[in-house]
């Protein structure tokens, strides 16, 4: 499929116009996702932040790498004893519950606005302004609430509720701000316009670090000046697996999920489901998970679940291909009140911290499921995707990837497919499933909770899922 600009992916319509946008400028493929990448704090505010972290995987003229901008543990050279105390608050799915910490005490270092800056020098054609203006246009003007986005703010209401700063953002007369109705953010536009100018030294040691940290650390938190002077975005070499003509890149150590992926991949290659929704295929697919979950336990030291994501995949008519997948958790609650930024929750998060909260180094690099993901096949078919979900990315990419290699479906149809997760007790069941095992949990309806993977081809269309609200555009 020949592009005149390229192809963008993403979870909110307007991320992926952004995306296309910047195309269409005489952007490079980096630039628009860096682009897609500011967009979503704006657009999908609750799953994406300035204020969070991610991995961005990147490929162009044969040389594939991976941007590592997650999280840091905070906390370095804080002068007193840690104790934290948190904000705990649980959020109902259709058919699952989840609870976590939030408040100011589970704010770790960001690594968002760094990654962004950094992989533009290294990757980016067009100026960071231009780059950047569009998400300031968006903040300004504002972004009409969707139903997703709202359904997303309802399950986070007490985190939103419980600063004053996120209430003047989210909420109107004291409700949150409905659907139809714009959010606007003119803080985080005002700061946008001056960091395109000062770069993020602004974020990482300027004005805005010094009021950051003293409201942290006033509010009962530990992140200190040094942890964000002292934040550095790492290239990585990908994680590599083949399988007959195919190649997948995808999130290295220390980040779990593209390990767990390759893993899973190979369980699958010795005993392969029958790609049916009946018995024995779930059994083989339960047997595969439970499988790959008790190697993860007798490797790792950490569950490394991200909660609160969202991803943007892009390729260009020249052929770079890039996958990003961000995340700010649940968020801690607390904005910066001249900056329009919600920091994220990673220190309250129980699954990246087993050991106990605060057990981990202060400065070292929170881990993750978080796997964006490059498949390519000898053939020269190119595909960029990956997916929000938390401990479900695992088992989500891993069934689209296989049937992307071994059925010849076109891509809407692979993305429309039901999905399985075992959670550790349950095998979770998507509706399209035969309900025969007595164990299992079989949902009505398709939700947020089976992921959102949204991806790019150079040979067909590009696919947004509609759990998350995803949408796909080209020219």
């Amino acid at each position: 499929m020949k592009y005149q600009y390229g192809a963008v992916a993403s979870g909110h319509k307007t991320v992926t116009e952004v995306g296309l946008e910047i195309l269409r400028a005489g952007g490079n493929a980096f630039d628009a996702i860096i682009a897609c990448g500011f967009a979503s704090s704006v657009c999908e505010p609750m799953l994406s932040s300035l204020g969070g972290g991610g991995f961005l995987l990147t490929h162009q003229q044969n040389k594939t790498q991976l941007f590592d901008f997650f999280t840091n543990h905070s906390g370095l050279h804080f002068p007193g004893s840690i104790n934290p105390k948190f904000l705990s608050v649980a959020v109902n799915f259709p058919g699952s519950t989840q609870h976590f910490e939030s408040g100011a005490a589970s704010i770790a270092t960001p690594g968002c606005l760094h990654g962004y800056f950094y992989a533009h020098k290294k990757l980016g054609r067009l100026p960071i302004r231009d780059v950047i203006q569009p998400t300031i246009e968006l903040a300004k003007n504002g972004v009409s609430v969707t139903e997703f986005q709202y359904y997303v703010h309802q399950l986070l209401t007490h985190i939103i509720f419980s600063d004053k700063n996120s209430r003047k953002i989210f909420t109107q007369n004291d409700q949150l701000i409905p659907v139809g109705e714009k959010i606007t953010n003119p803080a985080l536009a005002d700061f946008l316009d001056a960091i395109a100018i000062e770069g993020p030294d602004l974020f990482y040691r300027g004005e805005v670090a010094q009021t950051l940290v003293n409201d942290v650390q006033n509010q009962g938190g530990f992140l200190t000046t040094q942890d964000l002077e002292n934040y550095q975005t790492i290239i990585r070499k990908p994680t590599t697996h083949s399988f007959e003509d195919w190649t997948i890149f995808t999130n290295p150590p220390p980040a779990s999920g593209g390990q767990l992926i390759a893993k899973l991949l190979s369980e699958i290659e010795k005993k392969p489901p029958s790609g049916d929704t009946d018995k024995d295929s779930q059994n083989c697919w339960l047997s595969h998970f439970k499988s790959t979950e008790a190697w993860r336990k007798s490797i790792e030291k950490q569950r490394l679940f991200s909660r609160g994501t969202t991803h943007v995949s892009v390729i260009d008519r020249l052929g770079n291909c890039a996958s990003m997948t961000t995340s700010n958790g649940e968020g801690a609650g607390y904005t910066i009140a001249d900056a329009g930024i919600m920091l994220n929750n990673m220190m309250g998060e129980d699954d990246l911290h087993p050991h106990g909260y605060y057990a981990e180094p202060a400065g070292s690099r929170i881990s993750s499921m978080m796997s964006p993901t490059l498949a390519f096949h000898q053939d020269g078919r190119r595909f960029a995707l990956g997916s929000g979900g938390s401990k479900r990315i695992r088992d989500v990419m891993t069934q689209i990837l296989w049937q992307l290699m071994k059925e010849k479906q076109p891509l809407h149809a692979i993305i429309n497919q039901p999905r399985l997760h075992f959670d550790g007790e349950r095998l979770q069941c998507e509706p399209g499933f035969d309900p025969v095992l007595p164990d299992a949990t079989y949902w009505d309806t398709r939700d947020m909770y089976f992921g959102g993977v949204h991806i790019v081809s150079n040979t067909e269309p590009p696919v947004g899922d509609h759990r998350r609200a995803g949408f796909a555009d080209f020219q």
